[in-house]
């Protein structure tokens, strides 16, 4: 791959005739690029990773193995052995598999679905408890969900061909978007004030909905992909306002890039079905998943490739990738079950976890402290996640 890789073009996109509607999409595009610290940074390396394996499991450890806290206990003979603890298990309705998970921002929440529901993922995740299960509206696997930066509202997109936004406090339905003519695999309100949303479809097409509208149609539908959009995500501008880029992953083999304030298109070719991409949080980079096995770190500016990522099962399954909270580790799950995690500079293998009975089919990591939420086709949600500064949640 060349030092310069993105390829671009100007794109066009159809929207609605309703010009309240297109104004307001207009407007949400906004806003330049806060500077921040290289993401390739290598301080404090070590310690992040032996951080990593004291919380979260380390390479080679079954599954029947428990991870353990800091402080070590005496047994009878006097030999010393650290306390290990249960992780926070949460099993889905009537054992279905679970699809999706997402933090909400300030991650005090997280939404999963089988069927959709919100978790309650607080400071002491051994007590997760159910806060709000949304269903009756879906009449098939709900493939995507995110909550509003408020947490008032959750959104869903199903098989159905339905985008769905529930109310968190009563569990009604608001609204429901027809418009897509095949599946829809993920959904992301716009940060800020959440004026859009947008979905990602079977249909090749990612769709933006203005929540401000009556209008049930799209304000804009881009449509330039070959095949299957399996993974839509957005730029975060200065003081958490929405950026004015999109982006997306495809089957067709493609990440790519819109800046909607130039009406550009960047797109890298990666010659494989991508099953997610996802900004770093310092949002210089791009990682994205591949159905040849592989994560690959790409410089959001130019598609400069600066590492690969090898190790995982995934050729069948969509697999989800993320970023540790301060970017020092790259995580996905895979098709035996397990959550792996990388150095993001030496792109090594520092941690494998047992974390599900069957494949691990979706991940996200918490966006402000360590640790990180598995689910899997097992119908189990787990959340990775610390109790306090000398206990480890973990499996």
């Amino acid at each position: 791959m060349s030092a310069s890789s993105w390829s671009s073009s100007r794109f066009t996109s159809s929207s609605s005739s309703d010009p309240a509607a297109t104004a307001a999409s207009t407007s949400a595009s906004a806003s330049a690029s806060r500077p921040t610290q290289d993401t390739r940074s290598t301080d404090a390396t070590d310690r992040r990773l032996q951080s990593f394996y004291t919380e979260f499991g380390r390479l080679g450890e079954s599954e029947h193995e428990q991870v353990a806290s800091s402080h070590p206990e005496r047994d009878a003979e006097g030999k010393t052995h650290r306390r290990r603890e249960q992780p926070a298990v949460v099993k889905a309705h009537g054992g279905s598999a679970v699809l999706c998970v997402r933090y909400t921002r300030n991650g005090a929440y997280c939404v999963a679905a089988a069927e959709i529901a919100a978790f309650d993922s607080g400071i002491n995740p051994s007590k997760l408890r159910l806060l709000r299960s949304f269903s009756g509206q879906h009449n098939s696997e709900i493939l995507g969900v995110d909550a509003a930066p408020d947490n008032a509202t959750v959104a869903s997109g199903s098989a159905d061909r339905r985008v769905c936004v529930w109310d968190v406090s009563t569990g009604r339905m608001l609204r429901s978007f027809r418009g897509h003519d095949a599946r829809v695999n993920d959904v992301r309100f716009t940060p800020g004030e959440a004026s859009l949303l947008l979905s990602a479809g079977y249909d090749t097409s990612i769709r933006c909905w203005d929540m401000r509208s009556r209008s049930h149609l799209p304000v804009q539908v881009l449509d330039q992909a070959r095949d299957s959009v399996t993974c839509v995500d957005l730029l975060e501008g200065p003081g958490g306002v929405c950026g004015a880029e999109i982006l997306s992953s495809s089957v067709d083999g493609a990440v790519r890039l819109y800046d909607l304030r130039k009406g550009m298109l960047r797109t890298e070719q990666l010659h494989a079905p991508v099953t997610c991409a996802r900004y770093s949080h310092d949002q210089n980079c791009v990682l994205a998943a591949s159905l040849d096995h592989r994560l690959r770190l790409l410089d959001r500016r130019n598609g400069q490739l600066f590492s690969t990522y090898r190790g995982h099962r995934a050729g069948s399954y969509r697999v989800q990738c993320a970023l540790s909270h301060d970017d020092a580790l790259v995580l996905c799950g895979d098709e035996l079950g397990h959550v792996f995690a990388w150095d993001l500079v030496e792109a090594e293998v520092c941690a494998r976890v047992d974390a599900h009975r069957s494949a691990t089919s979706a991940l996200q990591c918490h966006p402000t402290a360590p640790g990180f939420i598995s689910a899997g086709l097992d119908g189990q949600l787990i959340v990775w996640q610390r109790r306090n500064a000398s206990t480890a949640v973990g499996r």
